[in-house]
């Protein structure tokens, strides 16, 4: 009788198919796209109630800033991935960096973000 699991096997990495820069590639688009949908359908409030030069709930920064943000680099981990990306905006008269970490999970040959943690501004 042969055991369901041969522990003398070598234990075997596991295979995504998809490429973890593919992933992040989609869901910065996907998420530009979107943005631009939430600003598009915000216009008519925008119009009647605020000046055309207030920035106050404008989200005018934040499609640059996702426009914007970059891999700079990928760990590939036993069954999960690091991604650290960096977004860029402008703050205060000058422009600034921002970090983020993701976590990702496999999930049917593809990935999830399962956590994303924000830096420090540099």
């Amino acid at each position: 009788m042969r055991l369901p699991v041969d522990f003398h096997e070598p234990v075997r990495k596991i295979h995504f198919v998809r490429n973890v820069q593919d992933f992040m590639r989609e869901f910065f688009r996907d998420g530009i796209v979107e943005e631009q949908r939430f600003q598009a359908s915000r216009e008519p409030l925008r119009r009647k109630f605020y000046a055309s030069d207030c920035r106050y709930d404008s989200h005018c920064e934040t499609l640059k800033r996702l426009e914007s943000e970059e891999v700079v680099s990928v760990d590939m981990g036993e069954s999960e991935a690091k991604v650290i990306t960096e977004q860029k905006f402008r703050y205060s008269g000058g422009v600034k960096t921002v970090r983020l970490r993701y976590q990702l999970q496999p999930v049917k040959n593809d990935w999830l973000i399962r956590e994303v943690q924000r830096a420090c501004l540099v």
